[in-house]
């Protein structure tokens, strides 16, 4: 893997490489169990965000299953909905997040302990992702926009990595169905996410910057995708 980054690398553990001077649990790590029990129910997502885990797998593998070349995925975490989908593919893809402890999940949910040569752990800065300009061949971060305040440098910083051509995805949760719409305004209040945005404030970080771009929207859930 090393020949691909831009920095230095060291392991966490047998599978886990960061870039970071020291590994570290991120804040969300004591919530991550919950976090994961939760994501995972149906009905908390049909009653919270008007969506179901079976949207985000369905667009999941199509974003990773479609294409080829080496692919990254910014804010992995603990692949509770991707796992059974990159333990397929055969794409060196990149599982990039700011918590070593997530990706360690990450790892055995996928791996099952055995080594698996495609697929790279790594603990990153997504706003400073370890890559050259125009490197790779897919960019994906599913569930990922809307934790942050500084939304338009983070698709900035994802896009600087994608080559040319290369194809993009990301799922986000906007503000267009009520309920929806008051729960984030709750989870920003605990600066939990970033400032909630429209569908339209979400896809306006990506113009200008792109040859194409489409989206589909399902409750509270905008799912982009297009070339850069």
């Amino acid at each position: 893997m090393t020949h691909f980054l831009n920095k230095p690398v060291s392991f966490v553990d047998d599978q886990v490489w960061t870039v970071l001077p020291d590994s570290f649990s991120a804040p969300y790590d004591n919530k991550a169990r919950l976090y994961e029990w939760l994501v995972k129910k149906h009905w908390y997502n049909k009653f919270c965000w008007g969506t179901s885990p079976c949207d985000y797998r369905q667009f999941a593998a199509r974003s990773v299953m479609q294409a080829k070349g080496n692919l990254l995925d910014i804010g992995c975490g603990g692949l509770v909905h991707t796992a059974a989908i990159y333990s397929k593919t055969k794409r060196n893809v990149f599982l990039l997040d700011n918590s070593a402890e997530m990706l360690k999940r990450g790892c055995s949910r996928v791996t099952n302990g055995r080594i698996n040569n495609n697929l790279f752990f790594l603990q990153a800065n997504a706003f400073d992702i370890p890559f050259a300009n125009n490197s790779l061949d897919s960019v994906v971060s599913f569930g990922t926009i809307h934790l942050f305040e500084e939304k338009q440098r983070f698709v900035h910083e994802a896009l600087r990595v994608l080559k040319a051509g290369g194809d993009f995805h990301f799922s986000t949760l906007v503000t267009e169905r009520s309920f929806g719409k008051k729960y984030l305004t709750a989870l920003h209040k605990r600066k939990e996410v970033g400032a909630p945005f429209t569908a339209n404030e979400t896809v306006s970080l990506f113009t200008g910057k792109v040859n194409a771009i489409s989206y589909t929207l399902k409750g509270n859930m905008l799912f982009i995708k297009g070339v850069k």
